[in-house]
Order: structure tokens, then C-alpha cells, then sequence
């Protein structure tokens, strides 16, 4: 693989990633704010039910995002190391664009 191959996976996935979190946080900010509105009209005796269900929602919205976030997910190849099969995101991916080499085992990353 080259260089200009590894810097165009690793900017492909940053774009899935930032457009996943970017939707997710929303849906999370208007999944948190749409119950204070049910609930300014419930009446006082049936306020915990809108409560607990609205926690019920965001924890289930919650682990939505942690389990279905694209780091969670099988990389592609251009970012795992051959050798070690490890990632090569964030300064691990930044040290082996810099260097050519895996920054955790030391293979030899790119081809020319």
C-alpha cells in the first residue's frame, strides 16, 4: 500500500465517523429534550412514568451509539497492521504515516 492510499482510508473513515457521531448526538439531544415537553402537560400523579421511560430511551439510545460506533466495527485493511493486527487510527495512524512503519511492532507499512 502507499502513503496516498493509507491518508485516503484514514480520511474516509474520519468522515464515516464524524457523520455517525454527528446524527447520533442529535437524535440524542432531541430524544432528551422532547420529554420536557410531555411532561410540563402530564398531570403531577403520572409524572414518573414519562420519566422512567424517557431514561429507559436514552439508555437504550445510549448503548445504540457505544455498540454501533464505527470504531467498534472490523477496520479495513489499509488500517490494521499486517503484522500485529492492530489499528492504526488516531497517533498510531499519524506516527505510521510519519515513520513507514507499524508505531506498536515495527513492520514495515508502505511500499514505495
Amino acid at each position: 500500500m502507499t502513503r496516498g492510499r493509507f491518508r485516503y482510508l484514514q480520511t474516509a473513515f474520519r468522515a464515516v465517523e464524524k457523520q455517525f457521531l454527528i446524527k447520533h448526538l442529535w437524535l440524542f439531544g432531541i430524544v432528551a429534550t422532547v420529554p420536557s415537553l410531555v411532561l410540563s402537560i402530564t398531570p403531577l400523579h403520572l409524572k414518573p412514568l414519562p420519566t422512567l421511560l424517557h431514561l429507559g430511551v436514552l439508555l437504550g439510545l445510549l448503548a445504540h451509539i457505544l455498540l454501533h460506533n464505527p470504531r467498534n466495527r472490523p477496520l479495513p485493511d489499509g488500517l490494521v497492521c499486517p503484522a500485529c493486527s492492530r489499528h492504526l487510527l488516531g497517533r498510531f495512524g499519524k506516527r505510521a504515516l510519519a515513520t513507514g512503519e507499524c508505531p506498536r511492532c515495527g513492520q514495515e507499512l508502505f511500499n514505495g
